[in-house]
């Protein structure tokens, strides 16, 4: 889709870089709806313990990278959005790319198995 769209648009750098970062956020957000979706994982109970707080934090900090992503299909010149990058000293890209690691090591959350109530 994203490439599509870069075909509509016209070909820069710069969209380039924000697709990635948009997949890697993509991808990062399916992997924790479904480690969250697990009730028995130590960071699904942290985030329950939390509650609107943690849920306002984590929705913030994505909130925040996606904007900062945004930011260089805006600028659509490469070497700015490099400039930038190096400005910001890598951090944005450094915590997504983090917390994708975080959450591509944890163990796999097991899947609760639905029972049909008629059979008891």
């Amino acid at each position: 889709m994203f490439m599509m769209s870069s075909f509509w648009h016209g070909f820069y750098q710069a969209y380039y870089i924000s697709f990635f970062f948009w997949f890697v956020q993509l991808f990062l957000n399916g992997l924790m709806y479904k480690y969250f979706k697990s009730d028995d994982q130590l960071l699904v109970k942290m985030y329950k313990k939390s509650g609107k707080i943690g849920y306002f934090v984590l929705s913030f900090l994505n909130f925040q990278l996606f904007n900062h992503s945004a930011t260089y299909m805006l600028i659509l010149d490469g070497s700015i959005c490099l400039k930038l990058m190096k400005h910001l000293y890598f951090i944005p890209q450094t915590i997504l790319i983090v917390l994708l690691l975080v959450f591509m090591a944890l163990p796999k959350p097991r899947v609760a198995k639905i029972v049909d109530k008629e059979k008891f």
